[in-house]
């Protein structure tokens, strides 16, 4: 009786496996990222110093054919999310959020809307992008670390300078990330330019908790051994 029982716990278990396993995340890459002769991004340094507020950034396709237009509007920075990650001689790591509308902006605007290539609309209220880079403090500034106006973004010899770009929302329920690479036109502190690649990540992946998943694929196993022992008698 008692091997007939747990016969049954690892066959449910294994029938919940299959149901709660994460399915394939789409990633559409997105095009119309700009160039040198048409820059797609800016990103404002309003404040005392990097990070600080009023602050915007702004990224948008510099075309619009069916499948590939995406927005971000003009979004205000939010100074009580940012991180500075000392990495010593003068280097430091910033990360900026960006998660409202700026004033002059219509409030039924969506802070990231895309057409993609299957499809799918994205209309999206609530996202959130964050801006990563390393800066180095100009060494012949006599302004404070951090100070706007000293500011250089860290860049390999002989590579463009760039920013990591990252953001999450949900569309209608559904959750999605972003990832993208915003190569800068210049080298000082005013930061715009165009996109090396933007990636779509629609839905984003949710994977099963690792104790749960564990404890299914282990019961499912078992399960597995008592049909195939049923099978054998």
């Amino acid at each position: 009786m008692a091997r007939k029982l747990l016969c049954m716990v690892a066959l449910i278990s294994l029938v919940l496996l299959g149901q709660v396993a994460p399915g394939w995340a789409d990633v559409y890459n997105l095009s119309n990222l700009g160039d040198l002769s048409a820059p797609n991004w800016a990103e404002g340094r309003d404040g005392d110093h990097v990070g600080s507020a009023p602050g915007s950034f702004h990224s948008y396709s510099n075309t619009n054919p069916q499948g590939q237009d995406w927005n971000i509007p003009s979004l205000t920075i939010d100074e009580s999310k940012t991180v500075y990650m000392d990495q010593g001689d003068g280097w430091v790591i910033v990360k900026t959020v960006y998660n409202t509308l700026s004033q002059n902006v219509p409030s039924e605007t969506p802070l990231f809307s895309a057409h993609l290539d299957d499809g799918t609309v994205i209309n999206s209220s609530d996202t959130v992008i964050t801006l990563i880079a390393k800066y180095q403090k100009d060494p012949g500034s006599i302004y404070p670390l951090y100070d706007r106006s000293s500011y250089m973004i860290y860049s390999e010899p002989g590579q463009p300078t760039t920013l990591t770009m990252e953001g999450s929302g949900s569309n209608g329920g559904t959750q999605f990330t972003l990832n993208a690479t915003l190569v800068e036109m210049n080298t000082d502190h005013t930061h715009y330019g165009y996109i090396s690649n933007f990636s779509v990540t629609y839905p984003a992946a949710s994977p099963t908790p690792i104790p749960g998943a564990v404890w299914l694929f282990g019961t499912g196993l078992l399960g597995l051994a008592c049909v195939r022992r049923r099978l054998r008698s």
